[in-house]
């Protein structure tokens, strides 16, 4: 799937913050203030997945203001997410959105979290390999102030230990057959 104008947009946006600083953890998050009087969060349950393993995710969205915080939604969906190995997008949540326009108020010092996973073995998006992969969520809309917030963290994806195992005897057997052979 090609990167539209926006995906760059998150791209560019977040790689300039992960470049200022290391690659996070587990319990590491990276948040994104650039657009907004409301500061994101994102963090999965952990840094390392195996293949077919969901991927735990909690998005925060805080208000540290005193006085409470309007924000538009432009479609039906409180909030995206996506995934990406390199700059190819290879998940996104809600699958779907509506084109309604809706209001949410957070209040002073409020926290709304929102958790979801990622299946890695959904049917509905190609299968995920081995990786290095870079999570975004976002809530799309508008305050007073600003045009929603950005969050985004890393994960590392590698093969299920039978994987390891099957390949790493297939190895062996080859080295072996191949000693019999000189």
């Amino acid at each position: 799937m090609k990167m539209s104008a926006k995906h760059l947009g998150l791209i560019a946006i977040c790689t300039l913050i992960t470049l200022s600083a290391s690659t996070p953890a587990w319990g590491e998050i990276v948040v994104t203030n650039i657009y907004s009087d409301l500061v994101a969060s994102l963090q999965t349950d952990k840094s390392i997945y195996t293949t077919g393993e969901n991927v735990l995710l909690t998005y925060e969205v805080y208000n540290p203001s005193d006085s409470p915080v309007e924000f538009t939604h432009y479609s039906g969906a409180a909030f995206f997410a996506y995934a990406f190995l390199g700059q190819e997008e290879v998940w996104y949540f809600p699958k779907a959105a509506t084109a309604n326009i809706w209001t949410e108020i957070f209040q002073p010092h409020e926290t709304t979290v929102r958790h979801f996973a990622w299946d890695l073995d959904h049917e509905d998006y190609p299968p995920i390999g081995p990786g290095q992969y870079t999570l975004f969520a976002s809530v799309h809309g508008s305050t007073a102030i600003g045009q929603g917030t950005v969050a985004s963290t890393v994960i590392t994806i590698v093969p299920e230990p039978a994987t390891l195992m099957l390949l790493g005897s297939a190895s062996l057997g080859l080295l072996l057959k191949r000693r019999r052979r000189n």
